[in-house]
């Protein structure tokens, strides 16, 4: 029999508090280091009892998280104590366990290959030869928008269609992964990303090029005042700079992308000029500018979101790449609009309290 590399908890019972406290931390921290969730993007979560898991809570850094601040939701109604808020997607979590009573740990992760490929919005079928992952295919849900009872509906409906996978995309937002324990569970998620690599370049004709962050982005300091500081990225990885070569404005296929700049990436030409000025529009805000030929510049309050929505160009371009060259439809403006209201009007205002770092 063939060697699969998923691997499942000997046992069927439940993880225990502490032993559920402590893989939902260490799954943060080989995701991290992995590059299968960046910032605190996704959510993790592990049963503890029939009734109820134990949940990374909202906007905490994985690298900072301790026992103290996972949540325990129950899996009926979503309900949890306390003043910790845990994930917005607990619903999602919820739902699996719900509909998987062998399922003991789920991961939501937005890695770069699976976030790419959902935007294709078909269920993929896979054969052994291509993937070990188990069910002979990869089914995404339809589209609903992010932390939605209709996400939560959509996400249920595929998994009530296909009972033997344990691998999901959801469209423009990222990916569902769950196992009978810690291992599996990250197994699978590893499986997904793997897979989803190859797919992206069997559909587009292109190599994913590995590139390293650091090497790929130069920081040019800030400047403004201190109620309009802004902190400025010049991002160069590689289908940033393929996007640029377009010199054409980009549609958003990334929710995250939607949330942080809004629903277009403007394309500007500075042939004939010595450099490249950002507009006054910009500063003090958060935003990506792609210019013809030299990769794109984003801006943002702080340095840390103008790495961030680094991180994030990247993916979104990836997505691009594969959209445009198949005709695939982009988020509307309407749909990327509200994502960026809500994020800037619920979000990021609790970031600024020192709340929240992100949208989950």
């Amino acid at each position: 029999m063939r060697q699969t590399g998923l691997i499942h908890k000997e046992d069927e019972m439940a993880y225990t508090k502490e032993e559920a406290s402590r893989l939902v931390i260490d799954a943060g921290l080989k995701l991290i280091e992995e590059g299968l969730i960046a910032r605190t993007w996704g959510n993790i979560s592990a049963r503890i009892s029939e009734d109820s898991f134990l949940i990374t809570p909202s906007g905490r850094a994985y690298d900072s998280l301790t026992p103290e601040d996972l949540v325990e939701v129950r899996i009926k109604d979503c309900s949890y104590e306390g003043d910790i808020k845990p994930s917005s997607e607990k619903g999602v979590h919820a739902a699996v366990y719900g509909l998987r009573p062998e399922a003991e740990f789920v991961i939501h992760a937005h890695s770069v290959n699976a976030s790419s490929i959902s935007i294709l919005q078909e269920d993929i079928k896979i054969t052994r030869l291509e993937s070990d992952l188990p069910g002979g295919v990869i089914p995404t849900s339809r589209y609903a928008m992010t932390s939605t009872d209709k996400l939560v509906k959509n996400v249920t409906a595929s998994l009530k269609k296909y009972s033997k996978v344990k691998a999901m995309l959801l469209p423009y937002h990222g990916t569902l992964c769950f196992g009978g324990s810690f291992e599996e569970a990250m197994a699978v998620t590893r499986e997904l990303e793997k897979t989803a690599g190859k797919l992206f370049e069997r559909r587009t004709g292109d190599k994913i090029r590995p590139y390293n962050l650091k090497n790929n982005t130069l920081y040019k300091g800030c400047f403004g005042g201190k109620d309009s500081e802004t902190h400025v990225i010049q991002v160069k990885t590689p289908f940033v700079m393929e996007m640029s070569l377009r010199g054409k404005d980009l549609p958003i296929y990334i929710e995250d992308m939607a949330q942080m700049v809004g629903s277009v990436i403007r394309c500007k030409d500075v042939m004939g000029r010595k450099k490249f000025i950002i507009p006054r529009s910009f500063r003090g805000k958060r935003s990506a500018t792609l210019v013809k030929g030299e990769g794109a510049f984003v801006t943002a309050p702080d340095r840390e979101e103008a790495e961030a929505i680094a991180i994030l160009l990247e993916k979104q371009c990836q997505a691009a790449d594969l959209g445009l060259k198949k005709g695939i439809r982009a988020l509307s403006p309407a749909q990327a609009s509200l994502e960026h209201y809500i994020y800037v009007n619920k979000y990021s205002k609790q970031k600024d309290k020192g709340n929240v770092k992100e949208t989950h």
